[in-house]
């Protein structure tokens, strides 16, 4: 689970760094 958490938490911040909105909304709701 640690793996997984931390490959989204990497795409995650990839995704925040861009700036997408609708991507980083929605990572925010299931990353959070």
């Amino acid at each position: 689970v640690a793996r997984i958490k931390a490959q989204l938490q990497r795409i995650y911040t990839a995704m925040a760094e861009r700036r997408i909105p609708a991507g980083s909304l929605r990572a925010q709701r299931l990353f959070a």
